[in-house]
């Protein structure tokens, strides 16, 4: 038992011989050398993506897709809670104002709903990882999805706890992928462009946003009866069929495969990772490159294996009570923090109810606001994708929080001096300065925080706690955006615009968290991140 524990560490110090010089014999030479080859071969890599495997790039694309449930859900409830046809289904008649409403509160928690399945999702189909693979938990928060949507398209008149309930089951789905997506996305994606891989779910979750409030706006005009809002929901079953045949062609995570002992099967996806089809290799005799490629293809199944086995080992102590160690203590809290910001930065509170507060300034038809900065978004991600890689992780968050502060703080002050204490408001003049400040602020955070949050949650954090870790951190994000969603009509009709420096205050929080805790991981293999707070620990 001994001397198998003693192999165990001698293995996973094997991975530390590059950064500390440590030679140990003859064979963690021959190892060290295979694993130089290995770094050799990243750094051969090119940043470019037409340099890259198209074939697996296109499969990470569709497995992102499953961001675009996320953003479409996001687009979509804002305008239906306030269109005519969904409050006259659900809400009640008052006979003062001539017209269908819904209490402020009850909305809040309709909306807020939602993310309780969230979390629900990302610790039960999601630690469904660790036993049936990444795609195949996804398929199944698919088909829930869909349940989601039959449950709240059946609702009746009056039964709007119906409704509610479809949205939790449609929040399972969204809070399994948001675990599952960039957990496999970072375990295939090439180190050297894995910040650009990771944010492909980031770019489909903007652009679910920006068709959600396209939808919502092409119904609202078109019809008055229910297809105003059942349409919106009819189609995210299309969206749950367009996911399928990507899924099946996407490549399983090779430390998965590796970890259930089926290393063929492994070493065949490792290749593919790299461009090669072993079951179409040259015969007799491959190629020079092909030939080069496999002794790639070895070396890291060899490397990957003596790290997982070594994690393996540690792993059947672990529960949840051990991200809160010594060891995973810093990861933990930095993770959970993370996304939490991500939420807090105040993004939501804009997206969810940016059809009210425009509204509130003078702006009749609010849901073309939505519209131009759903477009914003969704353009801006475009640039944001290549910021994780090329201004790195840290500086990144650092810029993108005091960015996020300023635009925040100038925005709620506007509304609080010009709107809510004024005798004589300038809703034309507060209107534009605060629409042109939402719009920064929708930039900074596309180049920042939705950049860069998921990707660094998906690298940080070892084999042995990724799937409970990262689905611990999700919690966090679904909680604020909890928060955000069943408190902001309820507060910002007793506040007003002050509600923005609840935001403003937490992205200044976020400047110092982010310089004293956060470390560099821009182009670092995932063991070399885990080697950074290994060493601090």
């Amino acid at each position: 038992m001994g001397n198998d524990l003693q192999e165990n560490e001698n293995t996973y110090e094997i991975k530390h011989i590059h950064s500390s010089g440590v030679r140990r014999g003859s064979q963690d030479e021959a190892r060290d050398a295979a694993h130089l080859e290995l770094d050799k071969e990243f750094t051969r890599q090119k940043t470019s993506l037409r340099n890259q495997n198209w074939d697996v790039i296109i499969s990470c694309f569709g497995v992102s897709f499953t961001g675009f449930f996320f953003g479409y859900d996001t687009g979509t409830v804002g305008g239906i809670t306030n269109m005519s046809a969904w409050l006259e289904r659900f809400g009640h008649y008052n006979s003062t104002l001539g017209e269908y409403e819904m209490a402020t509160p009850l909305v809040g928690i309709i909306v807020s709903a939602f993310h309780i399945g969230c979390i629900v999702g990302g610790f039960t189909i999601a630690r469904l990882a660790d036993s049936l693979g990444r795609r195949i938990p996804i398929g199944i928060a698919c088909f829930a999805y869909m349940v989601g949507l039959s449950v709240q398209l059946s609702a009746g008149h009056g039964k709007w706890y119906q409704y509610l309930i479809g949205r939790m089951i449609t929040g399972l789905t969204v809070g399994a992928n948001a675990v599952l997506s960039p957990m496999l996305l970072s375990e295939i994606a090439p180190p050297r462009i894995r910040g650009v891989i990771v944010n492909f779910y980031q770019i489909n979750t903007t652009h679910g946003i920006l068709v959600g409030y396209i939808v919502d706006y092409a119904t609202k005009n078109k019809y008055s009866d229910d297809r105003m809002w059942r349409l919106p929901l009819i189609g995210g079953f299309i969206f749950s069929v367009v996911i399928l045949p990507f899924l099946i062609n996407a490549p399983e995570s090779p430390r998965y495969l590796i970890k259930q002992g089926r290393y063929d099967a492994a070493k065949k996806c490792l290749a593919r990772l790299r461009g090669l089809n072993l079951d179409k290799l040259a015969k007799p005799q491959p190629s020079p490159d092909q030939l080069s490629t496999l002794d790639s293809v070895d070396a890291e199944l060899r490397f990957l294996k003596e790290n997982i086995h070594y994690q393996e080992q540690r792993q059947r102590n672990v529960h949840f009570g051990q991200l809160f160690s010594k060891r995973f203590l810093k990861r933990t809290i930095s993770g959970m923090c993370i996304m939490g910001f991500q939420q807090m930065s105040g993004i939501d509170y804009f997206l969810y109810y940016g059809t009210k507060l425009f509204k509130s300034v003078g702006i009749e038809d609010s849901y073309k606001t939505s519209i131009i900065l759903g477009a914003i978004n969704a353009a801006m991600t475009y640039v944001s994708i290549f910021v994780a890689d090329h201004l790195g992780r840290k500086k990144g968050l650092l810029l993108g929080s005091v960015g996020c502060f300023l635009c925040l703080f100038i925005f709620s002050t506007v509304g609080v001096v010009m709107i809510d204490k004024a005798d004589a408001p300038n809703y034309q003049l507060s209107g534009a300065i605060m629409i042109v400040f939402t719009c920064l602020f929708i930039v900074v955070f596309c180049c920042s925080w939705s950049a860069i949050a998921s990707v660094l949650v998906s690298e940080i954090f070892t084999l042995e706690i990724k799937s409970q870790a990262m689905a611990f951190s999700q919690a966090f994000n679904w909680g604020s955006n909890f928060f955000i969603a069943l408190c902001t009509p309820i507060i910002t009709a007793r506040i007003g615009y002050a509600f923005g420096y609840v935001f403003s205050g937490c992205m200044f929080v976020a400047i110092i968290f982010v310089y004293f805790l956060i470390p560099e991981t821009k182009g670092l293999t995932l063991e070399e991140i885990d080697d950074i707070y290994d060493k601090e620990n």
